[in-house]
């Protein structure tokens, strides 16, 4: 279990899922942000995602 939607959670759980691991990420906000937050990902965090 994740705990959080944030961009370390959602990496970690996209990294454990193409690990073939099951997640489970919960996220108290049900709604989505109308912030853009994606410019916080670094190049180098990115290839953790390759």
């Amino acid at each position: 279990m994740i705990v959080g939607g944030g961009i370390a959670g959602l990496t970690l759980a996209v990294k454990l899922a193409s690990c073939r691991i099951r997640v489970l990420l919960v996220e108290k906000d049900g709604k989505s942000g109308l912030i853009f937050k994606s410019g916080l990902l670094q190049p180098k965090s990115l290839k953790i995602l390759d």
